[in-house]
């Protein structure tokens, strides 16, 4: 367990009292000069205060009172709006005062404050969520739950490749690959090649490979299919029907 601090009567962990400290910071952040305008010889400067800064307030002290109640996931979630708003108002008012002014300082204050909001209700949320353990064990968590995440993802991408490679069918003449549905090679025309005709369990009717012994289903021997035996003309080559005596070809007597 890592060290807590006991503030005001309330034991706190280092990231609760970093998002109050970025929290009140980004609160006097909105009302320092936000950026300075300088037109003809002259210059202003605007607080946040009187644009949006009025919602990064309001959502500063609501991280505080959400984190204080121990409500973490609503913690993280102010700090996320945080962040959202002043970092899409520093990149719009960036845009918009580009040659006539620039950032004051209010502008990096309520900035980075809001990034370590965000990091601070982060860890104090990922810290709950795991059973307030260390910082190094919510991190190692964290890292562990992600290479889950990623194997996972891999299995199913390498899985759903291995079973359109499976279905693929390889032309005997070029050697392209192409899908089962086709009936022709789409690269040199070649007929789809027959798939070899499986066995059936004589007993329980199970189809078998070809190889098998013994029917996996209910252990029936397999009895091997008999090969039929081609009558052809010893001198020829000639096929012959079975019973033929005399090659028809060159007139050589069967069996000699």
């Amino acid at each position: 367990m890592e060290k807590s601090y006991v503030i005001l009567g309330k034991s706190m962990k280092l990231e609760e009292i970093g998002l109050y400290v970025s929290s009140i910071i980004c609160i006097l952040g909105t009302f320092m000069p936000y950026y300075t305008i300088s037109l003809l010889g002259a210059s202003s400067s605007v607080n946040y205060i009187s644009g949006d800064g009025k919602f990064t307030l309001i959502l500063c002290i609501l991280a505080c009172i959400c984190m204080w109640l121990r409500k973490y996931i609503f913690t993280l979630g102010a700090s996320i709006l945080t962040i959202a708003i002043v970092l899409f108002d520093f990149m719009s008012d960036y845009n918009a005062v580009e040659g006539v002014g620039k950032h004051d300082f209010g502008a990096y204050i309520c900035l980075l404050s809001a990034v370590i909001m965000v990091v601070c209700g982060a860890l104090a949320y990922f810290r709950h969520k795991n059973g307030d353990k260390s910082i190094d064990d919510t991190f190692s968590n964290i890292s562990q739950k992600t290479k889950e995440v990623v194997s996972t993802v891999k299995n199913t991408v390498e899985s759903n490749l291995g079973d359109k490679s499976n279905n693929s069918i390889k032309c005997p003449k070029c050697g392209a690959k192409y899908a089962q549905d086709m009936n022709f090679c789409p690269e040199c025309g070649t007929p789809k090649p027959k798939e070899p005709k499986k066995k059936k369990c004589g007993k329980c009717g199970k189809e078998l490979d070809n190889n098998v012994q013994f029917c996996p289903s209910c252990g029936e021997r397999v009895v091997p299919d008999k090969i039929e035996e081609k009558c052809v003309c010893k001198k020829c080559g000639s096929e012959l029907s079975e019973g033929t005596v005399f090659c028809g070809k060159c007139g050589t007597k069967v069996g000699d």
